[in-house]
C-alpha cells in the first residue's frame, strides 16, 4: 500500500510540475514579445528625440555661427552662405550623440541635411539609436523654414555700392546696390580670401568681378545710423575732461582726471573747447596752435619718455586702463581732420573716436593698437585716404550718404584689421585696400545686432516624420 501511495504522490508531483512549466511557458511566450515591443517603442522614441536634438543643435550653431561638424574652424552660418548654389548645401554627416540612456558614452547619432528652397530652407534630421552598422531604431523628421540667415559679420559693408581695384578682403562683403571688382593699373584683380561671401539684394543689386561661386543674393539691409548715439559718447569725453565719474578716481580701470593739475594741463594743451566739449583738431590761442593732435602727441611723448610724474605722463596711463572716448571737430569749416604722421608712432590712438566732419588719412598713420576690438573711428562726413600707407586696427564707421563716403586715392593705401561700414559708397583706388575681418566692441553692440535682415522662422504645420529611405534619397 505504501508503495502505491508513493507512486501516486510522484505522479501528482510530476503533474503539478508539468502544469507549472506549461504556465510559465505560456506567460513567457506572452511577456517576451511584449518586452520586445516595449523596447522597440522606447528605441523609436529615443531615435525621434535624437533627431529633434540634432535639428536643435544645428539651429543653435546657425544662430551663433558656431563651427559645426564638417565646417572646420568656419562658422556654420558662413558655410551655408558660401554654399547656397549647391544642392544640398550642407550635410553634417554622422555626429555621435549621448541621449543619456547609457553610462558608457555615446549611445546614438544624428545627421542633418539642409536644402535651399525659393523662400527659405528645408531641414532634414535623422536620429539613430545603437550601433551605426546595426541600429536598434532610426527616425527621420523634416521642418521647413522661411527667410534668410541673419548675416552680420562683414569685412566691408556699404548701404549703397562698393567699387574695388585690386586689394584683398578676408571677410564677408555687402552692398545694397553693386559690388564691382576691377583690375588695378597693374592688371591685378581683387583677391577675396576664404572664408568669404559677397552679398547683394535679390532685386536691384549686382555683383561683378567677383570670383564665381563665392557670392549670393539676400534681403536688402539697412545700416543703422550711429549719430543718435553720439550724445552718449560725448558724455564720456566730457566726463574725462572735467574729472567726473568714472574719471574721478572711483574706478581703478580709468585715469583720474579730477585733480586741478591734470585738469589745467588738459585745458591748456587742447587750447579751446567748444560748448559741447569737443576738441578742435587745431585751434589758435595767441601765437600758439593747440589741438587734439598736439594733445595726443604730448601724451605720446610722456609715455615714450617714461615720465609718469608729470600731468601728461599720468594721463598716458589711460592707454593701459580702459577704453577712452574722444570727440574731435575740424579746425575750420570744410577742412578735414587730419589723421596723419602725428599718429604714426606708439602709443597709438585707441578707443572710440568721434570725428564730426571729414577725415584725411595719410602720412603712414596707424589708428588702433594690438587689440582691434577696442578701437572705432566714427565719422559724420567722408574719409579720404591719400599719400602713404595708413593702418587701422578696429572699426571705421562712416555715417555719410555721400557716393564717395570712403575713397582711396592713387597714392594712398589702407590696411584694416577689423571692418569698414558706410552709409554711402566705398570707392577703393588702384592702391587698393587690405581688410581682414575682426570683431569689434562698437560693431557688435551698435551695428551687428541692429542689421535689419530677415531671420529663419519655422513654417506652421511643416514638421513631419519621414522614412529612413526618404531621408537617404535627399539630394
Amino acid at each position: 500500500m505504501k508503495s502505491n501511495r508513493k507512486g501516486i504522490a510522484l505522479l501528482w508531483v510530476m503533474l503539478v510540475s508539468a502544469m507549472i512549466f506549461v504556465a510559465i511557458l505560456g506567460i513567457s511566450m506572452r511577456v517576451v514579445p511584449q518586452k520586445k515591443i516595449e523596447n522597440s517603442r522606447e528605441y523609436t522614441q529615443r531615435a525621434l528625440a535624437v533627431a529633434e536634438s540634432g535639428l536643435a543643435t544645428i539651429m543653435y550653431d546657425l544662430r551663433t555661427n558656431t563651427p559645426a561638424p564638417t565646417s572646420g574652424s568656419v562658422g556654420l552660418r558662413t558655410v551655408l552662405q558660401n554654399l547656397l548654389t549647391t544642392s544640398p548645401p550642407y550635410d553634417s554627416a554622422t555626429v555621435e550623440y549621448d541621449s543619456g540612456a547609457s553610462t558608457s558614452g555615446y549611445d546614438s547619432a544624428y545627421q542633418v541635411r539642409i536644402k535651399k528652397t525659393t523662400s527659405g530652407y528645408t531641414f532634414y534630421s535623422l536620429g539613430t539609436v545603437g550601433p551605426t552598422l546595426a541600429p536598434l531604431a532610426r527616425q527621420a523628421i523634416t521642418v521647413q523654414y522661411s527667410g534668410n540667415f541673419p548675416i552680420s559679420d562683414y569685412g566691408v559693408l556699404s548701404q549703397t555700392s562698393i567699387h574695388m581695384q585690386g586689394g584683398s578682403i578676408q571677410g564677408n562683403v555687402y552692398a545694397n546696390d553693386v559690388i564691382m571688382g576691377n583690375k588695378n593699373a597693374n592688371g591685378v584683380v581683387p583677391t577675396f580670401v576664404q572664408p568669404f561671401a559677397a552679398y547683394a539684394p535679390v532685386q536691384g543689386g549686382s555683383i561683378t568681378g567677383v570670383p564665381a561661386g563665392e557670392f549670393a543674393y539676400v534681403s536688402a539691409i539697412s545700416v543703422p545710423k550711429l549719430t543718435t548715439r553720439f550724445p552718449t559718447y560725448r558724455g564720456y569725453w566730457n566726463d574725462f575732461l572735467n574729472g567726473a565719474a568714472p574719471y574721478d578716481g572711483s574706478n581703478p580701470n580709468c585715469p583720474n582726471t579730477s585733480t586741478s593739475t591734470v585738469h589745467t594741463w588738459i585745458t591748456a594743451t587742447l587750447g579751446v573747447l567748444s560748448s559741447s566739449g569737443a576738441a578742435y583738431q587745431s585751434a589758435k590761442v595767441g601765437n600758439t596752435t593747440f589741438g587734439f593732435d598736439v594733445f595726443f602727441s604730448a601724451i605720446q611723448a610722456a609715455v615714450n619718455s617714461g615720465d609718469i610724474t608729470s600731468s601728461a605722463g599720468y594721463l598716458g596711463t589711460f592707454l593701459s586702463k580702459g577704453t577712452m572716448v574722444y570727440d574731435i571737430y575740424p579746425s575750420a569749416p570744410n577742412k578735414p581732420v587730419d589723421l596723419g604722421s602725428s599718429y604714426a608712432s606708439a602709443p597709438f590712438l585707441e578707443g572710440t573716436v568721434l570725428i564730426e566732419g571729414d577725415v584725411q588719412l595719410d602720412g603712414g598713420a596707424q589708428i588702433g593698437g594690438v587689440d582691434a576690438s577696442k578701437t572705432a573711428i566714427l565719422v559724420t562726413g567722408t574719409v579720404n585716404v591719400s599719400a602713404g600707407q595708413s593702418t587701422l586696427n578696429g572699426l571705421l564707421y562712416i555715417d555719410s550718404f555721400d557716393s564717395n563716403a570712403l575713397s582711396i586715392k592713387a597714392m594712398g593705401g589702407l590696411s584694416v584689421t577689423g571692418s569698414i561700414v558706410a552709409q554711402g559708397g566705398i570707392d577703393l583706388g588702384s592702391n587698393g585696400l587690405s581688410v581682414s575681418f575682426h570683431q569689434n566692441d562698437i560693431y557688435d553692440t551698435e551695428i551687428k545686432g541692429n542689421l535689419s535682415q530677415s531671420a529663419l522662422n519655422p513654417v506652421p504645420s511643416s514638421w513631419r516624420q519621414i522614412s529612413y529611405d526618404a531621408f537617404s534619397l535627399i539630394q
